[in-house]
């Protein structure tokens, strides 16, 4: 069957690091990699909305527990000083 239409809106963004976007990648876990249950390369990263640049991307070995992602963005927070995007946007 067909699907429904997405409503399609434009991007806003104020300028560079207003607004992240951030999300865990599995594409290298153990299925993807097919070298065993132990051989896994979890991605979180952060995107800037504007530019589309990556400024912090971590290998971790959980992506899908509030506690660890937590961390790496208190991680992030460190590394760039007080350059918090005002809007954050976590995709869990």
């Amino acid at each position: 069957g067909s699907k429904a239409r997405l409503n399609r809106v434009p991007l806003i963004s104020f300028g560079p690091w207003h607004q992240f976007h951030t999300d865990g990648h599995e594409k290298l876990s153990h299925q993807a990699l097919g070298m065993g249950e132990d051989a896994s390369l979890p991605i979180y990263a952060f995107k800037d909305q504007l530019s589309s640049f990556v400024p912090y991307m971590h290998v971790l070995p959980d992506v899908w527990h509030a506690r660890t992602i937590g961390h790496v963005f208190l991680d992030l927070v460190e590394i760039f000083g007080c350059r918090v995007p005002p809007h954050h946007q976590f995709i869990c």
